[in-house]
């Protein structure tokens, strides 16, 4: 009996998918543009909602809608969420810069609250919210990784990211409460071909043509785009209504990816530690340099997370959606293909 409601309900799961019309907002960003190939893969038919001077290049020859409009321009929202049965939430402005502080608040704050607001007058079956882990926290030193229940602790920091996000969450659990069908995932750091360019490169680069490498002295959890997409796909289809799910990797050091990385592409070269008295006296120089228009190489922001220790578990998702993320290893192997296939990269 068991066995055949499973089947039911995974047939009946996929045939629901085969009906359901969707809107992705953020879709031309990295993890949206990701995702609408793989709801149209799974036979959603999706709708992307695209801001007018948005790059819809990695879109191109998808089997989907277009329409233009912002999730901070309450009329456009209104006419993209026009018949629309489900909505995945996106859109977001991610920077670790006080300058666009501004810009930031504006979109993932109000622009979430716009989307919360017309998803219950629209009556969207379900509402998935794409956060990230910077809305759970940062556990301090000694902690085990941070879950879902782990409690906020950068109100008082100089982070708004995290801060505009964990806001975010609480308009879109206000919306659960109000009876609108939600869950919110919160994906770590991710990884993956971005177009012309690989996100998460950057060690390879630094250690395939450098002769010394300096890397922060804290930690971060590293995931695959794909692992995240597909995790994003699961909680919208098994997620339980007013939960959240973390969508992370692996947890490592920076001195430990780039151990790896040094190792994978045998180069034997000097790892040497960025101690945070220097981005103390890096970051001292952001005011002055953000008053020109320009970003500092090391903000306040970079200051702050460069030495701790950003680790998270995604137990929860693996029990409840059966979520599985590859080892950074592994997401080596695929940074280093990409390489190959692109022979205007090789020195």
């Amino acid at each position: 009996m068991a066995l055949y409601q499973a089947i039911s309900s995974g047939f009946e799961r996929g045939f629901l998918s085969i009906l359901m019309k969707i809107l992705v907002t953020g879709a031309t960003g990295f993890i949206g543009h990701h995702l609408c190939r793989s709801l149209i893969e799974k036979g959603y038919q999706v709708t992307a909602l695209r801001r007018s001077e948005s790059d819809s290049a990695l879109l191109a020859g998808l089997d989907l809608n277009f329409v233009t409009g912002d999730v901070t321009d309450l009329p456009s929202l209104k006419a993209a969420l026009r018949g629309q049965e489900t909505v995945i939430h996106a859109a977001g402005h991610m920077a670790y810069w006080s300058r666009l502080r501004k810009l930031q608040n504006q979109v993932n704050i109000e622009g979430t609250r716009n989307v919360v607001a017309v998803s219950q007058h629209a009556g969207v079956r379900r509402l998935l919210y794409v956060s990230s882990v910077a809305a759970i926290g940062i556990p301090d030193r000694g902690q085990p990784p941070a879950d879902e229940n782990f409690l906020f602790n950068l109100v008082n920091s100089p982070l708004n990211y995290p801060i505009s996000k964990k806001r975010a969450e609480e308009l879109v659990m206000a919306g659960s409460r109000n009876g609108l069908d939600i869950v919110i995932v919160n994906p770590a750091g991710l990884l993956g071909k971005w177009g012309k360019r690989y996100r998460g490169s950057e060690w390879v680069e630094k250690i395939r043509r450098g002769w010394v490498a300096f890397y922060y002295t804290g930690g971060r959890n590293l995931v695959h785009v794909a692992d995240v997409v597909e995790g994003i796909l699961c909680a919208l289809e098994q997620g339980q209504s007013g939960e959240r799910y973390i969508l992370g990797g692996e947890n490592l050091t920076y001195k430990e990816t780039a151990r790896i990385v040094a190792a994978r592409l045998g180069r034997n070269i000097p790892l040497l530690p960025v101690m945070p008295l220097v981005t103390r006296l890096l970051s001292a120089f952001d005011p002055l340099i953000s008053a020109t228009g320009k970003r500092p190489p090391v903000t306040r922001e970079i200051h702050f997370t460069s030495s701790r220790f950003q680790y998270y578990t995604s137990a929860k998702a693996a029990r409840d959606l059966g979520y599985h993320a590859r080892p950074f290893s592994e997401i080596l192997e695929d940074i280093l293909h990409w390489y190959d296939q692109r022979s205007d990269l090789i020195a």
